[in-house]
């Protein structure tokens, strides 16, 4: 029997306030723009420590389902109090597919529950926590528990999403699953973001973490320009790791240059994006940053380390450079010929914006009804017949023949040309 209207549980970190980042800027973004169509009513399962008590909500179209969980660490919660509340979130509302986001308990909950089902990997979780501060031994014990989940997520999930090279290649050597590749999306109010730079300004958005390596682009202040300089915005995830920032930039003698904003509102964000001259990220592990996405939309150029999957969003000399992790002199460089370069700078803020448009969420939201109506399909369930039209399209190109509309992967298959 086909159904009518098609009902998708999304599981994973949804916002609660203004303040929209990582995961869970791109979790809200899909959500909202899969709900603009009216076949589709999407639901989100959203698991939380933070909550006083469970409960749900409709956010512009989504219906979000907020389960209050222990506080707990999330290593430890992950495979017992998530799982179990997605479960019961999964028992209730019946879904026909679930999306489950990051592989965590929630993914766990979603294989399970043995309903057609996709996992999008937006990091890898046991590299992540190896790089947080901490004594060794609770450091290496929670990678290890990290690390446990996301192996048996791989191993279980029949189809998998990805936004990188470094995430396909790593998701291949623990998962026989069907690789999607689908970009992150950004709100679109990233797009046509109006320019008003500070000149010299540099920013950086993200967690304040040892994973961001800060420490890199504090040190390359001095190797500035006089008139640079560097904006940190971000909540803190690790006191410890802010305070030896904070140290660090007083001992270099930059209390003047570097300044430390704190978490920050929507409306903050945008304002810190519009007064820049350029964003920086120095991360030693990262895997589809959505502050660079939002970056390229607004126009900024990129200046970022070369590792994980940032090659693919930063074309070094398109829209940016690319330089080695932990030199400093090297961003210091980078940094400053574009702060010198305002030609250069006009140029890489044009390219940028047009890559930034490719991760619309309308353009996002259509390549997952493909993905999800292949999905279903090869599991023998009945669709609308405009829906089964999506699906067979990715099924006659599931050996990834590299067809720049192609959400299907394959063994070892490259990105779509227009978002690689």
């Amino acid at each position: 029997m086909r159904m009518s209207r098609l009902r998708i549980l999304i599981a994973g970190d949804y916002p609660r306030g203004i303040n929209r980042g990582g995961v869970q800027a791109v979790v809200r973004a899909t959500a909202i723009a899969l709900a603009a169509h009216e076949d589709l009513e999407i639901h989100v399962a959203a698991p939380s420590p933070r909550l006083n008590a469970s409960r749900s909500r409709v956010d512009q179209g989504v219906m979000v389902h907020e389960m209050r969980v222990p506080s707990l660490p999330a290593s430890l919660r992950a495979a017992t109090f998530d799982m179990a509340a997605v479960k019961a979130v999964i028992e209730r509302i019946r879904p026909h597919l679930i999306h489950a986001h990051s592989q965590e308990g929630h993914a766990l909950a979603a294989i399970r529950s043995g309903l057609p089902c996709v996992v999008s990997v937006h990091g890898l979780l046991q590299a992540q926590n190896r790089l947080l501060d901490g004594f060794p031994p609770i450091r290496i014990a929670r990678a290890a528990l990290w690390r446990n989940v996301e192996r048996r997520v791989l191993a279980a999930a029949h189809d998998t999403i990805v936004m990188s090279r470094h995430v396909a290649d790593a998701v291949e050597r623990d998962s026989k699953a069907e690789l999607h590749w689908v970009p992150n999306p950004i709100e679109p109010c990233w797009c046509g973001l109006e320019d008003n730079p500070e000149p010299g300004r540099v920013l950086f958005v993200g967690l304040i973490t040892p994973r961001k390596d800060l420490e890199t682009l504090i040190r390359a202040v001095p190797l500035l320009p006089d008139w640079a300089t560097l904006r940190i915005a971000g909540a803190v995830d690790d006191a410890g790791y802010c305070d030896r920032l904070r140290s660090i930039a007083e001992e270099l003698g930059l209390r003047q240059k570097v300044s430390f904003t704190g978490r920050v509102s929507h409306d903050e964000l945008l304002e810190e994006y519009r007064a820049a001259d350029l964003f920086a990220l120095s991360s030693v592990e990262d895997s589809a940053p959505i502050a660079i996405t939002q970056a390229l939309a607004a126009g900024k150029p990129v200046v970022a380390s070369d590792v994980g999957g940032i090659g693919d969003l930063v074309r070094d000399g398109e829209v940016g450079h690319l330089v080695p992790a932990r030199d400093s002199a090297a961003f210091a460089q980078r940094i400053a010929s574009l702060l010198g370069d305002r030609a250069r700078r006009r140029e890489f803020s044009l390219a940028g914006r047009r890559r930034g448009a490719e991760h619309s969420p309308d353009r996002v939201a259509d390549r997952l009804r493909e993905v999800y109506a292949a999905v279903m399909v090869r599991q023998g369930i009945g669709l609308p017949l405009a829906q089964q039209r999506r699906a067979l399209r990715v099924l006659s190109r599931g050996s990834g023949r590299g067809d720049t509309t192609d959400t299907s992967l394959g063994a070892r298959a490259q990105p779509p040309a227009e978002v690689s």
